[in-house]
């Protein structure tokens, strides 16, 4: 599974990047959490509220920082449907 959180670097992008990297090491996952900051790319990829939670080149969430136990609910399901 790739994970990349989308962003400029501010609070909530950073709150996003620790947030699922805690959600990854309770699941039991070692993916790294991959930043992206690059605002061409950003939008290259058709996001335009940041932060934003990229898995396997999907973009899953947009706008948002859940917690850690919302970001296991929705890795939860990408892994069950994939």
């Amino acid at each position: 599974m790739k994970v990349e959180v989308l962003g400029d670097g501010c609070a909530r992008c950073d709150k996003l990047t620790h947030n699922v990297s805690h959600a990854l090491r309770m699941m039991g996952r070692p993916e790294e959490v991959i930043r992206i900051n690059d605002p061409t790319e950003i939008v290259e990829r058709g996001v335009w509220k940041t932060p934003a939670l990229v898995v396997d080149g999907r973009v899953e969430l947009m706008d948002a920082a859940p917690n850690p136990g919302d970001i296991i609910v929705l890795l939860s399901g990408i892994q069950a449907s994939a």
